[in-house]
């Protein structure tokens, strides 16, 4: 396969998320795996939280709006301790 990063994280991604580690990576090529390790529900965007919808339901998603924003730096963080 080849030089590549991976990330991972127990929820079910929205798009946006994906395409922004994919692209705010430190290593490249990178890409995202959802739902690994766990199963926490979906994590939508905050703006995808303001808009309401089946994904940001208390059943669905028991996560904070800014949830996707803090998981997405974290990885990024940890990608660039990699690449150190």
């Amino acid at each position: 396969m080849g030089p590549v990063c991976i990330g991972t994280m127990p929820t079910e991604v929205f798009c946006e998320t994906g395409l922004g580690f994919k692209k705010r990576s430190p290593l490249q090529p990178a890409l995202l795996v959802s739902l690994a390790h766990d199963y926490v529900g979906y994590l939508p965007t905050a703006r995808h939280s303001t808009l309401g919808g089946y994904e940001t339901w208390l059943g669905t998603s028991r996560l904070e709006p800014q949830a996707a924003e803090k998981m997405l730096d974290t990885l990024l963080e940890m990608a660039a301790e990699v690449k150190a």
